[in-house]
């Protein structure tokens, strides 16, 4: 019987190593899966953040867009307002053009020319008698 409690034994043990092997060998590979997904989400990690990053230049480019758009809305209204007033203007000086009587220069009495500080003549002043 001590053949039969020795073989127990032995098989026990060779169990036990067989088991710690396996135990080593499952660390061992769970080491390894753990490494592999850390490398992976490091490698997402940088992809998020250069994505935050075009995210923000993005964004900076957007405003400044949109500060020049705005600029450029402005620069339409002032242009087309000094369109409308040169139009206003235009029609103002055409109209009095028309309403203005034509004078004859036989009722003109005109004084001498009119000079500046600097001795150029700069025009004549005209009293005009109707």
């Amino acid at each position: 019987m001590t053949t039969i409690s020795t073989t127990s034994s032995a098989n026990q043990y060779g169990l036990q190593q067989l088991s710690s092997v396996m135990a080593l060998k499952n660390v061992a590979q769970a080491e390894q899966v753990a490494q592999s997904l850390k490398a992976r989400a490091d490698d997402a990690q940088r992809v998020v953040d250069i994505d935050r990053e075009n995210a923000r230049a993005l964004f900076v480019q957007s405003n400044q867009a949109q500060v020049k758009a705005e600029d450029e809305r402005q620069m339409l209204n002032t242009a087309n307002s000094m369109l409308q007033s040169g139009s206003q203007l235009s029609n103002a000086i055409n109209h009095a053009v028309v309403k203005t009587p034509i004078v004859s220069t036989q009722n003109a009495i005109s004084s001498p020319a009119t000079v500046n500080s600097q001795s150029q003549t700069i025009g004549t002043i005209i009293n005009i008698k109707v």
